[in-house]
């Protein structure tokens, strides 16, 4: 009897353990499979290789990720201790553990995907990479307009990728020129500018100075308020004429503060045209998170369904460097762009050959609401003349709709593409 009853056990636990394989079988059938030239070099992929070798563990109603063992003898554990974020920043970018219970279905969902990338060889490469039902089109994106700085674009983009706080020259001539400082005031949502007109001969003396805004007038995404201007005279500590402006960040936008100035030199009168060097970009900080919760955010976002409120952009761009450089010494000079735009840019796991970034910066509001921004810029090492650009965020506010359009505006003319 009791040889009966222990083949009985051994019969249970042989279906259950034939049941639990057809479980995993069923969930990772539909992974397709990439070449070595990606799962070899891919940083989101050699993630996604582990979970697919049974990191995933069933725990109740939802699928959760368990990657301590892996994690423990990591080389990037370190960097992942020194970079956790804290209570109170997890609970204002809501960033938890990724619900993937439907896990299954959004594998499945992928066929039914119709990228506008499909026939391209860095989709056909790396199909992972791009989003499931992207809804951030790059065409829809509206170029940083060149007709507002033709006034002093030398001097904007020099200034543009200066993270805040910075000072600089904004505009000069032969008659005088403008000195831009640029600071925080009460939160990254608010920055305090100042502007000082000097003049280029010391015996000059400007005169009649005022500014004129020239958009924005709707407060739609900026509310930009300018002081009466302050002269030398009768205020101590002012050696030039002064204007002070106060700048508030109500929505995401792509077009720069324009500003006509006028003023006189004796009976010289004055009229020039130029922007201030502040976008969307301006209102970004940095922000620190592990590298696991990056990955995992990353993976919920990229494949959200139709309706779910993220955003999600992926672009295919030319790389201007590739006749004459490496694709190293590009994604060198992006990162250090990207750290300038207060991104915070994650080592690669070989710091001798790589082909691929990540970072992440956040978007402060207010006190209260913080949008994360997340990039990945990608190349296939075997063809450097293309790369992908993809960007997501999760927001489910309704405003800053038009961000990741807005930010990709601003690298795009960075690069002057």
């Amino acid at each position: 009897m009791e040889k009966i009853r222990t083949y009985q056990t051994y019969l249970r636990f042989g279906k259950i353990k034939i049941y639990l394989n057809l479980i995993r079988e069923k969930l990772f059938e539909k992974i397709p499979q990439y070449s070595k030239e990606i799962f070899n070099n891919s940083i989101l992929m050699k993630r996604l290789q582990q979970t697919q070798t049974g990191l995933y563990s069933e725990n109740k109603d939802k699928i959760a990720i368990t990657n301590e063992s892996n994690r423990n003898n990591s080389p990037q554990n370190e960097i992942s201790n020194r970079e956790s974020p804290t209570t109170k920043n997890n609970r204002i970018l809501d960033i938890e553990q990724p619900d993937i219970q439907n896990f299954d279905k959004l594998i499945m969902s992928q066929e039914e995907s119709n990228s506008p990338y499909s026939d391209h060889i860095l989709f056909d490469k790396n199909p992972s990479g791009f989003a499931l039902h992207m809804n951030r089109k790059p065409e829809d994106a509206v170029p940083v307009p060149k007709q507002l700085i033709s006034g002093n674009f030398d001097q904007f983009k020099s200034l543009l990728s200066n993270p805040v706080p910075f000072s600089g020259i904004i505009y000069s001539d032969q008659n005088f020129k403008i000195d831009c400082k640029v600071k925080i005031l009460e939160g990254p949502w608010q920055l305090g500018i100042m502007l000082v007109f000097i003049t280029t001969s010391s015996n000059s003396k400007l005169e009649d100075i005022s500014l004129q805004l020239n958009n924005y007038n709707t407060k739609e995404s900026l509310n930009i308020q300018i002081s009466k201007p302050r002269y030398p005279e009768g205020n101590k500590g002012v050696d030039h004429p002064q204007i002070l402006l106060k700048c508030n960040l109500i929505d995401s936008f792509s077009s720069p503060p324009s500003l006509s100035f006028y003023g006189r030199i004796g009976m010289m009168k004055l009229n020039v045209n130029f922007a201030l060097p502040i976008l969307i970009s301006k209102f970004l900080e940095n922000y620190t998170l592990p590298i696991e919760t990056f990955s995992r955010l990353w993976f919920e976002i990229s494949n959200s369904p139709r309706d779910s409120p993220y955003q999600k952009l992926d672009a295919i761009l030319p790389n201007p460097m590739a006749d004459n450089f490496t694709i190293m010494d590009f994604l060198k000079k992006l990162c250090s762009l990207l750290k300038n735009l207060e991104f915070k840019i994650y080592p690669p796991a070989n710091r001798e050959s790589f082909h691929e970034v990540e970072g992440i910066s956040i978007l402060k509001c207010d006190n209260s609401l913080a949008i994360p921004i997340l990039i990945q810029v990608s190349f296939i090492p075997s063809y450097p003349y293309e790369f992908r650009l993809s960007l997501r965020t999760k927001n489910p506010n309704n405003r800053f709709t038009s961000l990741l359009l807005d930010i990709y505006s601003v690298i795009k003319f960075y690069f002057n593409y």
